[in-house]
């Protein structure tokens, strides 16, 4: 699986079973001056929830979607995000250069054996709860994401999460910190992950 079609395509939706076609992971992590994930504040794995994503001009949009508003996964994903939201807006008011950096990981995995890719998308710029019909339960998690920091991997080696948090963690930090020289650096960050991986 070569393409981010291809990848949306088994990752998307439900399965001809009416089952979830991946897994999420999400972590709440503080990095260092040299963009390394110093502790994990938090971090939550779901395994059951309906994933799409949305890619449009300029942003990504990530929906989870749950099977009611009373699921637990649910308000365990939305205190996260409170958190880490709470904790950039206090960073950035502080502007301490001293003060570790807030930063937020969404992996998303297929399930199926098939694929060997993945997706990761970093420090969402809004996220809310809406519902997936009108009228309906809240039953789903938005999350707008900048697309220059959402990556589509393929990978022939075993995922680990915390690794997939290092290395966007890493280059999440460059980007607040070198914002002139990004472009060039996300570029050869992502063809030395991906030659690693091949």
């Amino acid at each position: 699986m070569k393409t981010i079609p291809e990848i949306m395509n088994v990752i998307n939706g439900l399965d001809e079973n009416g089952e979830a076609k991946a897994i999420i992971g999400i972590q709440y992590v503080l990095l260092n001056k040299a963009g390394e994930p110093v502790k994990i504040m938090d971090k939550e794995d779901v395994y059951k929830p309906e994933i799409n994503i949305i890619p449009r001009d300029g942003i990504m949009q990530v929906d989870i979607r749950f099977d009611s508003e009373q699921d637990i996964s649910l308000a365990k994903i939305w205190k996260i995000l409170e958190q880490y939201t709470k904790s950039s807006g206090d960073f950035y008011a502080k502007d301490d250069a001293d003060e570790p950096i807030p930063s937020l990981i969404l992996s998303i995995i297929p399930l199926t054996e098939e694929t060997d890719s993945y997706v990761v998308a970093g420090d969402p710029l809004m996220h809310a709860l809406t519902a997936t019909v009108p009228k309906g339960g809240v039953n789903c998690i938005r999350l707008i994401f900048n697309a220059d920091f959402v990556h589509f991997f393929f990978s022939e080696d075993a995922i680990d999460m915390n690794d997939i948090a290092t290395e966007v963690s890493d280059e999440l930090y460059r980007r607040e910190y070198a914002s002139r020289q990004m472009d060039a650096r996300r570029e050869q960050r992502i063809a030395e992950i991906q030659k690693k991986r091949y």
